[in-house]
C-alpha cells in the first residue's frame, strides 16, 4: 500500500511543479510602474500592484547614489488581491539633487522582492515658500499671504481669473525671513482665482474662491520649472 501512495506521488510530481510555473505571481507581489511626482512638499512615489499573494507591506527606500539604499518610511500591503489597487507614498524630506528610490515588498512569511529603482532629480528649488496668514481677511476684500524668503529678490505677482485673464499684477520687494503680500479684491465677483508669484525661474500658485464677501483657499504649491 505504501509503495502504491509512493508511486501515486511521483507520477503527480511533474504536474505539481508545472502548477507552481504557471502561476509564478502566487508567490509574489506584481508592480506596476513606479513613479514620482516632485512637489512643493516634497516627493510623491505612486505604484500600482496587478496581484498580491499574503503582501503584509512595501518598505520605501531612498538612495543617494544608486547603491546603498535606506529605508525612509513604509506603506501597509492589502495581504492578497487580484484586482489593480493603487498605493503611495509622500517624501516629505526628500534632500536636493538626485535621489533614487525603490519598493522592498514584504509577505507575511517573511520573503522579499524589489521593484525597479527610479532616479528623480531635485529640481524645485525652495528660495521662498508661500502659506496663508492665520488671519488672512484683515478687512473686507484684503487678502494676505505670508511669504518666507531665504534670499532677498523682488517677487512679481499675477491674479487671473478663472479663465486666466489677468486681473492684478505688481512687484513686491522682499527681504530674508517673513514678508506679507496685500492683495486689495474689492470688486471681484463670486469665482475662482489664480495668485501667481514668481521669483527668477521659481513659481508658487495659490488658488483662492470668492463667495461674497469670504475667501476660501483651495490649494497653493510650488511648480517645478520646464
Amino acid at each position: 500500500m505504501e509503495i502504491k501512495k509512493f508511486s501515486i506521488i511521483k507520477e503527480l510530481l511533474p504536474a505539481i511543479v508545472l502548477l507552481f510555473l504557471a502561476f509564478p505571481a502566487l508567490a509574489d507581489c506584481t508592480f506596476q510602474q513606479l513613479k514620482a511626482d516632485e512637489l512643493s512638499v516634497g516627493v510623491m512615489l505612486e505604484w500600482t500592484t496587478s496581484d498580491e499573494y499574503q503582501n503584509e507591506a512595501f518598505l520605501v527606500e531612498r538612495s543617494s547614489n544608486g547603491r546603498r539604499y535606506e529605508t525612509i518610511g513604509s506603506v501597509k500591503g492589502s495581504g492578497n488581491s487580484d484586482i489593480i489597487l493603487k498605493y503611495n507614498y509622500l517624501d516629505s524630506n526628500a534632500p536636493p539633487g538626485t535621489n533614487w528610490y525603490r519598493l522592498k515588498q514584504i509577505d507575511y512569511d517573511g520573503s522579499t522582492n524589489y521593484s525597479q529603482a527610479i532616479k528623480v532629480k531635485k529640481v524645485v528649488s525652495d528660495n521662498f515658500t508661500i502659506s496663508r496668514k492665520p488671519n488672512a481677511y484683515t478687512a473686507k476684500d484684503m487678502f494676505e499671504i505670508n511669504i518666507n524668503v531665504r534670499k532677498g529678490r523682488k517677487i512679481e505677482y499675477l491674479l487671473t481669473d478663472w479663465k486666466g485673464q489677468p486681473m492684478q499684477n505688481g512687484v513686491l520687494a522682499t527681504r530674508v525671513g517673513s514678508n506679507t503680500l496685500r492683495l486689495n479684491l474689492t470688486g471681484l465677483r463670486t469665482a475662482i482665482y489664480t495668485i501667481e508669484l514668481r521669483m527668477g525661474m521659481e513659481v508658487e500658485h495659490l488658488t483662492i474662491r470668492k463667495i461674497n464677501d469670504n475667501y476660501q483657499l483651495l490649494n497653493l504649491g510650488k511648480v517645478a520649472p520646464k
